[in-house]
C-alpha cells in the first residue's frame, strides 16, 4: 500500500489530493476491506476517528472539484 502526503503548510486547491491519487492508494486493497478514517496534520493524528468505521459516503460537486463526505457513526 502507498502513502500519499501533501507537503504544504496550508491546504490549497493546488496541493489538494486528486481522485486519481486516491484511486492509486486504494488500488491494492480488496473490495471488502473495511474503511476507517483518521485525520492527520503536520503534528497530529486523531486516533479516535482512526478507530471508527465509515458506514457510508457520498460525493458532492464543488466549484473546484468534488468533496467526499464520509459518514462515521458517533461523530457529530
Amino acid at each position: 500500500m502507498t502513502t500519499m502526503v501533501v507537503h504544504s503548510a496550508n491546504a490549497t486547491a493546488a496541493a489538494a489530493m486528486t481522485v486519481g491519487r486516491l484511486r492509486d492508494l486504494l488500488d491494492d486493497l480488496a473490495d471488502d476491506t473495511p474503511l476507517h478514517i483518521g485525520v492527520y496534520g503536520h503534528q497530529h493524528f486523531n486516533t479516535v476517528l482512526g478507530t471508527m468505521p465509515v458506514t457510508s459516503a457520498r460525493v458532492e460537486p464543488t466549484l473546484s472539484g468534488v468533496i467526499v463526505l464520509l459518514y462515521v457513526p458517533g461523530i457529530s
